[in-house]
């Protein structure tokens, strides 16, 4: 008898763990047609990309009314991230809870690719190198590339962007860059070195304001100073670029519906010289499925 109080004890202590054990086995993913609301958002399938990088271009507020055509423009949205070869949305229900999954497949983000460029389309001014990229660093869609070339041109540049900085949705981006060029009018070569810093802002997941500014300073060589403006053979060259853009495009890369608009102004200087440089541009596309 005293074995047998204590394993009844073990019983009365054990059985409603078992019993709910057994109900969450007895639990189902029960599928559900849209329209309907939509309580959840859960993501899977993402081994790198954090799921706010994902979050962040849904358009849907949860307790909201999912339908098919919501659907569609989260599962385009995702892929205009250019993180993802997949991406596959379902509405599923379970204990009165509805919850839209997000499943994606990733992209490989870290290659190396070739660089090939031929100048004024003359095969003997050919330039090859070898590039490398990283599209997805630490998981934030934040792209570096770097890239360096011999031949006719030869050079390297390095260009660092983060797309969305922080909770208020700030963005940087920076270069570095240096190149040899043959002048295409006159007998010398220019060494151009530089870099350029871009911020701005994500007003929304559609639209953004930026600002760049890019110098680049130019070293003639020996000799061609009878070619330059000024006496001496160097020169700044700065840029300023602003941008306001508006993207609507059901999909960036094969848009069916929407539209796409960029203002651009362009400014640049030299800092020896009195040349100056302005232009605007206007780029405005609508889409439209018939």
């Amino acid at each position: 008898m005293r074995n047998v109080f204590p394993k009844f004890l073990q019983f009365l202590v054990l059985a409603p763990l078992i019993l709910n054990a057994q109900d969450s086995l007895n639990i189902q993913f029960l599928p559900v047609e849209p329209p309907c609301q939509v309580n959840q958002i859960v993501i899977v399938g993402n081994k790198h990309t954090r799921d706010e990088v994902i979050k962040r271009v849904v358009d849907f507020e949860r307790g909201s009314v999912m339908t098919k055509e919501i659907m569609s423009d989260i599962r385009n949205q995702i892929l205009s991230l250019n993180l993802f070869t997949r991406v596959n949305t379902t509405i599923e229900t379970i204990k009165n809870d509805t919850i839209l999954f997000i499943e994606v497949e990733e992209l490989v983000y870290i290659f190396p690719y070739p660089y090939f460029r031929i100048v004024d389309q003359d095969w003997s001014k050919l330039n090859i190198g070898l590039g490398f990229a990283n599209t997805n660093l630490w998981g934030l869609n934040q792209r570096l590339y770097a890239v360096g070339w011999l031949g006719y041109d030869p050079g390297f540049s390095i260009n660092y962007l983060n797309p969305w900085w922080g909770n208020n949705g700030f963005l940087y981006g920076a270069s570095i860059f240096r190149t040899n060029i043959t002048n295409r009018i006159f007998p010398f070569d220019e060494t151009h070195f530089g870099g350029s810093l871009t911020m701005g802002k994500n007003l929304s997941i559609y639209s953004k304001l930026t600002v760049k500014s890019t110098f680049d300073h130019i070293d003639l060589s020996s000799g061609s100073v009878f070619y330059a403006e000024n006496t001496e053979n160097s020169d700044l060259l700065m840029k300023f670029e602003g941008n306001f853009q508006i993207d609507r495009r059901n999909n960036r890369f094969y848009p069916l519906k929407g539209y796409f608009l960029n203002l651009q102004y362009y400014y640049a200087t030299w800092h020896k010289q009195h040349q100056r440089y302005h232009n605007m541009s206007l780029d405005l596309r609508y889409f439209h499925q018939t």
